[in-house]
Parts: structure tokens; C-alpha cells; sequence
């Protein structure tokens, strides 16, 4: 259940991180020869509502980061987007300088709350090869070629210390 509660965050922090359009796809060719769905057409664009908080981590505003729900459409940018913080995501801080940015760096690190999720699941930054096996807790996926992306993870030992403190 954990690898599988892994596996579904990793997916969705890749994929809020991916382009806004899709392209279509020609749709599945069934079991025993039955037909496909037709597939979806198109290049169709995505919507992300803004949000303060993601709901996908309740615990903890702000998680998972970074999420195409903290940004909004800007066809004056380069990426078509805009960052965008609510109140909630930056209680005690000014967003103003965050507003400026066109989206978010390809460095920033995955950030995410996985309570109860053991430290010895995760190869480390010694096992980078680890991740390239469809068998690793977590699985990072490119959004658009569906490749694993090689990555490290590791649980926040502060956090461990000061529970609470995000």
C-alpha cells in the first residue's frame, strides 16, 4: 500500500510540473481484439484552478511543491503561466517577489508530506541507479515520454526532530 501511496504522489508532482497542453493519444486497443475509445484528438490545453492550498496534502499547505495550482495563465510570459501564492500558502511572508516568476525553476527539489513512510525505502543519493528500476519507492516519471527520471529521495531528519515544523 505504501509503494503504491509513493508511486501516486510521484506521478502527480511530475505531472504539475509538465507542460499545459497534452497531446492526444490513439486510445487503447482493448482486450481479445475489442475496439479503442478513439483516443482524444488533439493537442488540448489543461486547466489548473488556483488554489492556497493543494488538497492533495492537507497536512501541510504548500504540499506537494512545486504545483501548477500556485500558478495562473500569463500570455505575457515565456511559459504562459505565472506564479501566483495565496494568503494561506505564505502566512507570514510577501509574495510580491514570487509573482514575478513565469513558473517554477527545473531544479526546484519534489517536496512532499508522506506520514508514516519508512526512511529504508529510500535508496539515497548513492543508489541514483535505484530509481531507473520500475521496482523503486519512488517512481519519477518525464510527463511527456513516460521514461523514469533518474532521482534520489530521503526523509527530512529535522522534520523527524521538531515534528509539527514544516
Amino acid at each position: 500500500m505504501k509503494r503504491t501511496w509513493l508511486i501516486l504522489v510521484s506521478a502527480l508532482l511530475i505531472s504539475a510540473c509538465s507542460e499545459s497542453t497534452t497531446s492526444g493519444t490513439g486510445g487503447n486497443g482493448g482486450v481479445g481484439g475489442a475496439g479503442g475509445d478513439g483516443g482524444t484528438g488533439g493537442s488540448t490545453p489543461i486547466s489548473y484552478p488556483l488554489l492556497d492550498c493543494d488538497p492533495l496534502v492537507p497536512e501541510f499547505c504548500g504540499y506537494p511543491f512545486p504545483s501548477n495550482v500556485y500558478t495562473v495563465e500569463d500570455s505575457a510570459t515565456v511559459t504562459g503561466r505565472r506564479v501566483s501564492f495565496g494568503d494561506e500558502f505564505l502566512r507570514n511572508n510577501d509574495s510580491g517577489p514570487w509573482d514575478l516568476s513565469d513558473g517554477f525553476s527545473a531544479g526546484t527539489p519534489l517536496l512532499t508530506y508522506l506520514p508514516g513512510a519508512p526512511a529504508d525505502v529510500f535508496g539515497g543519493v548513492t543508489d541514483i541507479d535505484q530509481s531507473l528500476s520500475a521496482s523503486s519507492p519512488p517512481l519519477v516519471f518525464d510527463a511527456e515520454t513516460g521514461e523514469l527520471v533518474p532521482h534520489f529521495a530521503e526523509i527530512d531528519v529535522q522534520a523527524l526532530q521538531s515534528p509539527g515544523i514544516a
